[in-house]
């Protein structure tokens, strides 16, 4: 699918929905773009606006190995097989935006960050999710800066282990509940309290 730009180190794929049904495995071609560097993936129906449509994102060994930025919009993902995406070795920025995210079997938006997950990412957006739960060990994230929460009004915490992360500068929330920017305050002061007054949290459209 991809012949004839396989140097390219910038990619976009747009389309109707009813395409990537035709053609399921179109994007596992991906893995043949060895230098690509960035991603955006963004499906949309016609007849709808809200983006909320089931997509399969690639397996891991479809994504190219040098790829360090990658968005996607209107695809169908487990929050647990974010797992698949975690395991890139030089993913650096990563947003997920206007999408749907399903829960487990038992209907359970959780997401579950194992040891030393996302090794390289610096920047994280989650937009418009159903994530209720966000666990992750004190090494998961280990490079993150910036994080940028929206309209995210079921989640209740982020992981307690960023209060531990000398990276993390900056944690943005718009459109999320008092008690989620009350806990990553909490996150900022304990931080302050061992002598890092590096990390700062914003709060936007608190709801």
């Amino acid at each position: 699918m991809f012949e004839g730009i396989k140097k390219v180190k910038k990619l976009g794929i747009c389309g109707e929905s009813n395409h990537f049904y035709d053609a399921p495995k179109c994007l596992d071609n991906l893995i043949y773009l060895a230098k690509l560097e960035a991603i955006r993936i963004l499906l949309y129906d016609r007849y709808r606006s809200d983006f909320l449509h089931r997509h399969p994102v690639p397996c891991v060994g479809s994504f190219p190995p040098n790829l360090k930025k990658l968005t996607l919009q209107g695809t169908h993902l487990l929050w647990s097989k974010l797992t698949i995406i975690s395991k890139l070795p030089k993913l650096e920025v990563l947003q997920l935006k206007a999408l749907k995210l399903f829960g487990d079997e038992l209907g359970e938006t959780v997401w579950e960050v194992s040891e030393m997950g996302f090794p390289k990412l610096r920047f994280l957006l989650i937009e418009k999710k159903g994530l209720k739960y966000w666990k992750a060990t004190d090494d998961s994230f280990p490079c993150l800066e910036r994080v940028i929460i929206k309209n995210c009004r079921s989640l209740q915490e982020i992981p307690k282990g960023f209060s531990d992360s000398m990276a993390l500068k900056r944690i943005e929330l718009w459109g999320c509940t008092p008690s989620l920017v009350n806990f990553a305050k909490e996150i900022q002061e304990e931080q302050e309290s061992f002598g890092n007054n590096i990390l700062k949290v914003y709060a936007y459209d608190t709801i």
